[in-house]
């Protein structure tokens, strides 16, 4: 199946160290990362290459099988936390239609990164009630 991640990832050259922050994305229980990383392949990224761009579209969510990914704010805008192994990233931008609020960058070394395309995604939800719970959670946090 072929998916953004099988192509060969662009290199965000803007990426700069003082940009980035740690934690963020929906952590997934242990069970569930692991099924997704068996199922779907995990492509390689280096450091500084881009999974996707602020202000575009969504067409799947990307699970941090190995490494860490830095999310890039506007400059003018707030800061956006990063994600480590265990991690989707783009599940809120896939399920509402918003546009990616930031740009997702690995950083700190090579990465393995799984891309699951929506139909899959909304497949592998209706499956599971734990990573609908995660899922949840991130879309509706508590006040």
């Amino acid at each position: 199946m072929s998916s953004p991640a099988s192509s060969p990832p662009k290199t965000n050259a803007r990426a700069k160290p003082g940009a980035l922050l740690t934690g963020g994305g929906v952590p997934l229980p242990a069970v569930i990362a692991k099924q997704c990383a068996k199922r779907w392949e995990a492509a390689p990224y280096l450091e500084g290459q881009t999974l996707f761009y602020q202000g575009h579209a969504s067409y799947g969510a990307f699970l941090v099988c190995s490494g860490t990914v830095g999310l890039l704010s506007d400059p003018e805008g707030e800061p956006v936390p990063a994600a480590k192994q265990g991690t989707m990233l783009g599940t809120r931008e896939m399920l509402t239609g918003r546009t990616f609020e930031a740009t997702a960058v690995v950083v700190g070394g090579p990465a393995r990164i799984c891309f699951i395309d929506k139909t899959s995604f909304l497949s592998l939800l209706a499956s599971q009630d734990r990573l609908m719970q995660a899922i949840m959670r991130v879309l509706l946090p508590e006040r």
